[in-house]
């Protein structure tokens, strides 16, 4: 189920019978790029989720 949402929203393609990270995927998710958000996702994951809170 994972695999069809991300294939939905675009973050994953097929090729060659396997799923590979889509160029948005790759330009946006990937550590290390240019334009790598993950930084920021956490950073919203700590502030708004109660788990978190201290």
């Amino acid at each position: 189920m994972l695999v069809t949402a991300c294939a939905s929203l675009g973050l994953l393609e097929r090729r060659h019978g396997r799923c590979v990270n889509s160029a948005l995927a790759d330009q946006y998710l990937v550590p290390g790029k240019a334009y790598h958000f993950g930084g920021w996702m956490h950073m919203l994951d700590r502030r708004l989720d109660p788990a978190w809170a201290g």
